[in-house]
């Protein structure tokens, strides 16, 4: 009868580990068909992306050019705004003694 004993716990214990391995197999091929359709989904999508990120270059170096005349026309701009302020003091500079001489007057 012992026996017995010994060959209905190693049935169970073989049936458990079977159950358990075979849990373990269907948690793999679930994960793995996963992954494939993650796969494909990218391949998909990857397509447009790259076709986005030529565009995105191609945008990119517009808007550098851009930026480039855009820094060489603020740099006019100054020599412009210093010219201006040379000008505007040197009329003030020119008009002092005439505002002076108004002042002088009374008007």
């Amino acid at each position: 009868m012992e026996a017995w004993h010994l060959y209905i716990i190693l049935a169970a214990a073989v049936g458990a580990g079977l159950l358990g391995l075979g849990y373990v197999a269907l948690c793999a091929f679930r994960l793995f068909k996963t992954v494939r359709r993650g796969g494909e989904h990218a391949m998909a999508t990857a397509g447009p992306v790259v076709e986005r990120v030529g565009a995105v270059t191609e945008r990119v170096q517009v808007l550098q050019s851009d930026a480039l005349q855009l820094a060489e026309h603020a740099a006019r701009m100054q020599v412009s705004l210093k010219r201006v302020n040379i000008l505007v003091e040197a009329l003030r500079e020119g008009l002092a003694p005439w505002r002076r001489l108004r002042a002088y007057v009374g008007k």
